[in-house]
């Protein structure tokens, strides 16, 4: 009687097979599943973000700053503290914090350092709003008093949820019908944005890129329960 069965050389080809279609799907079946968990992420944090600012009293009003005038009369607020206060005396109440980091140890809240952007080189994650944004400090200014200057440090926090947020805190955001224009007419939406939140779903696990598991939430002035992404 013979006994068929495969020979050794045919089953190291239909494994190698197997192994060649899992190398080519398998990436694509991991990037489809963090997808939609970033995705569903994604729009839990913008629903908790929303829910908290509307049920903050006021954007604007947490955070001492120190104003001090230079040489040319121009008014200049320096506050290292201010978007550390916004977090600990404001947000904080509305929403879950498990852990604030200040602006010399954002690492400690799972910042990384560099990422991702949409054009998909590296860049460096700012620390300040003049990094966010220069013309926060610009001489022509964002805000309805062009000679004001504010470069508040950001601050970092993680949620509840494990998100890593760091956040870009204006004092002094004003509402819509009191955006400064220059000569150019040229408007400048600064000065209504009161917070800008750079979110990372994941710490510093990865990709670390933006659309991915890096976006963008800012509020705006007046208190408003809707959250946009930044102008840019």
């Amino acid at each position: 009687m013979r006994r068929l069965a495969f020979t050794m050389a045919e089953i190291l080809l239909s494994l190698t097979i197997i192994g060649v279609v899992a190398a080519i799907t398998l990436p694509s079946l991991t990037g489809n599943i963090n997808e939609r968990t970033w995705n569903t992420q994604r729009k839990a944090l913008y629903a908790r973000i929303s829910q908290a600012v509307a049920l903050m009293p006021a954007l604007n009003g947490f955070g001492n700053y120190n104003a001090t005038y230079n040489s040319e009369g121009s008014l200049n607020i320096t506050e290292d503290t201010a978007a550390e206060t916004f977090i600990a005396s404001g947000l904080s109440k509305v929403l879950k914090i498990n852990n604030i980091c200040d602006n010399q140890h954002l690492a400690d809240c799972g910042i990384v350092s560099s990422y991702t952007n949409f054009l998909g080189s590296a860049s460096s994650i700012p620390t300040t709003l003049k990094e966010l944004n220069p013309f926060f400090t610009n001489q022509n200014g964002a805000f309805v008093n062009p000679q004001a200057h504010v470069n508040t440090k950001a601050v970092a926090f993680e949620s509840a949820n494990g998100e890593s947020i760091l956040t870009f805190y204006n004092p002094i955001c004003s509402s819509a019908d009191m955006v400064y224009s220059d000569s150019s007419g040229y408007i400048y939406i600064q000065p209504k944005m009161c917070v800008n939140f750079i979110y990372d779903l994941n710490g510093n696990r990865g990709p670390n890129t933006v659309g991915k598991d890096i976006g963008f939430i800012t509020v705006l002035y007046p208190t408003d329960s809707i959250v946009v992404a930044p102008v840019l």
